[in-house]
């Protein structure tokens, strides 16, 4: 591989993720390798309270192009994963969670559809979720395809953005319709978004907080602001 190889920053939120944090950030270095010889791994600690700084500052020592940005206290979803997409300087931003369910080596696939797409979606064909965590998954991205006008299956996994269809984008969501928000946003910049069939594995360690129903009712809530202000253009998100 060259100079004319791809940027690409693997970008890993974490909260209470000392248990699975060093074999993602592993399994990540190795995914990245295989697609370009420029790459960094982010990690954004979202205020653990547990032992994920530590296990990651003694990565860095043996992993130069290893990055650490750290939330003194716990700021959720929005301000994190924005931060995760909008923090990288490369070309093209692939984000995974610290959990360790989504093999950070779907980066390879999503790599092949690049030349054809702005923001290629991991679709969970299985997921290793609760019976009502997928119901209330399937529900909220049928809103989303309306929203798009096009089908869309599945907007929180891991995706491969490429960083440059955002310049154009003010992101404002504090909840998990984040990753929402900025599909949408691509789609409204003129974006090519595509889903690209993606493996999903069982939850190890750590509990699960999408599946709150403070976190649900948040994130609907900004989905229909959203809709509202971009579809009827009532101003009740620019202006946020």
């Amino acid at each position: 591989m060259s100079n004319t190889s791809p940027t690409l920053t693997i970008s890993i939120p974490a909260y209470n993720d000392g248990e699975t944090i060093e074999a993602v950030v592993n399994e990540a270095i190795d995914a990245a390798q295989r697609v370009t010889d420029r790459f960094e791994i982010l990690v954004i600690n979202d205020g653990s309270r547990d032992d994920t700084a530590e296990r990651v500052k003694q990565l860095q020592q043996s992993i130069p192009n290893l990055r650490y940005h750290e939330h003194p206290v716990n700021l959720g979803f929005g301000p994190t994963i924005r931060e995760a997409y909008t923090l990288p300087r490369s070309e093209w931003v692939y984000f995974i969670p610290g959990d360790n369910q989504c093999p950070a080596e779907e980066v390879i696939s999503l790599f092949r559809a690049a030349n054809d797409a702005d923001f290629i979606l991991g679709y969970r064909v299985t997921r290793n979720d609760t019976w009502q965590r997928r119901i209330v998954s399937w529900f909220y991205n049928m809103m989303i395809s309306i929203v798009a006008f096009r089908r869309i299956h599945d907007t929180n996994a891991a995706g491969l953005l490429r960083r440059a269809s955002l310049d154009a984008s003010k992101l404002h969501s504090r909840t998990a319709f984040i990753h929402a928000e900025i599909l949408l946003e691509v789609l409204r910049q003129g974006g090519r978004v595509i889903e690209v069939p993606a493996s999903h594995r069982p939850r190890e360690h750590g509990t699960p907080s999408g599946n709150k129903w403070r976190v649900i009712f948040g994130t609907f809530k900004e989905l229909g602001l959203y809709a509202a202000d971009r579809r009827l253009r009532i101003p009740t998100w620019r202006n946020r």
